[in-house]
């Protein structure tokens, strides 16, 4: 019993990885092109406000655990809302990862086809991506894989910000209210879901999960466009329209060495978080794996998306995102409400 209870916390561990690197994508792409052009300076305060929503939603996950008594979430909705309120929060969850996948998907063939200039239409640049996906989604292969190198994506992400913090002034957080409050709180309603796959972390077992895993993954998704940002004054910034080739104009100006591994981190971390987002589609849509077929189908819808026009996509996506991640709030709290009324009149009625 104990060798498996630790196999069982080895894997959970390894999905937490999971979580937080798609966490940190998601972050790192809003940051970068939704927040930049829009807040200029105001950035390095906007995008750690952008993520409270996320956090907020994590920390009611917890509390509706607690009052539930159950390890995940799944569990609590079967066990309080029963199997409809299970099966709507797992519907939300997989539409929300199927839009985050197609945005990392969009996100990655951009940067290849505009930001470094890869030669081939974005569809056959997709349908190679995808086939390295399907690979990696053999299985638990990719959270196991993520898991591996996760020290190695944090050590990349600290080097960079490092360099961009050296070549960083303070006068570039100036003005610190932006282009003003009405611009800011656009900007907040379209980065407030950035953080939402922070919830993620309690689909698995509680008792595995590791206490420092939300703080560090908020800390990572969150210094590293802060840092690269404050290289460049408020006007720059704000002349960044086109946003596939947003993250190619700010890491240009770093040294060579530490430019090209931006390069790779963020190609990695793109294509890293559209395979974990499948990865929880997949297991969301058949947990008990009756169709084996299913991943490869998500993969091939996912890259055939490339076919359409990009801005198109990003057009339509983003404001699945941005209020989409509304709908699991919600649903957690009323799973809090109820499991907390529910524990009440338990004790009363003891």
């Amino acid at each position: 019993m104990e060798a498996i209870e630790r196999r069982h916390q080895a894997e959970s561990r390894t999905r937490q990885s999971a979580a937080g690197l798609l966490t940190a994508a998601a972050i790192w792409r809003t940051s970068v092109w939704s927040l930049a052009p829009e807040c200029g300076a105001a950035c390095w305060w906007m995008i750690p406000l952008c993520a409270v929503p996320g956090v907020l939603m994590a920390l009611v996950a917890s509390a509706a655990l607690k009052c539930s008594g159950v390890q995940t979430l799944p569990e609590a909705f079967r066990k309080m809302l029963g199997r409809r309120g299970a099966s709507l929060w797992k519907a939300t969850l997989a539409l929300l990862l199927l839009a985050e996948a197609l945005m990392m998907m969009t996100a990655l063939i951009t940067f290849f086809t505009r930001g470094i200039g890869t030669q081939g239409t974005p569809l056959t640049l997709a349908l190679l991506s995808g086939g390295v996906l399907i690979a990696c989604m053999h299985r638990d292969g990719l959270p196991r894989g993520i898991f591996l190198v996760r020290w190695v994506l944090v050590g990349a992400g600290l080097i960079a910000a490092v360099d961009a913090l050296l070549m960083a002034r303070w006068d570039h957080i100036f003005p610190i209210g932006g282009e003003g409050t009405e611009v800011n709180m656009t900007a907040l309603l379209s980065g407030s879901g950035m953080a939402w796959p922070l919830t993620l972390f309690h689909q698995e077992q509680r008792r595995h999960l590791t206490k420092s895993a939300l703080p560090l993954t908020l800390a990572a998704g969150v210094v590293f466009p802060v840092a690269l940002l404050l290289m460049f004054p408020h006007e720059w910034l704000l002349n960044l329209q086109n946003a596939p080739e947003n993250f190619t104009a700010i890491i240009r100006h770093l040294h060579p060495g530490v430019h090209t591994l931006c390069q790779c981190l963020w190609m990695l971390m793109l294509f890293l978080g559209c395979g974990v987002s499948l990865h929880h589609v997949s297991e969301l849509a058949d947990g008990e794996n009756r169709f084996p077929w299913l991943p490869w189908l998500l993969v091939a819808v996912t890259s055939a998306s490339q076919a359409a026009d990009a801005c198109a996509l990003v057009a339509v996506l983003r404001p699945m995102i941005v209020f989409g991640w509304m709908i699991p709030a919600f649903l957690l709290l009323i799973l809090l409400l109820v499991s907390f009324f529910k524990r009440e009149r338990g004790r009363n009625g003891g």
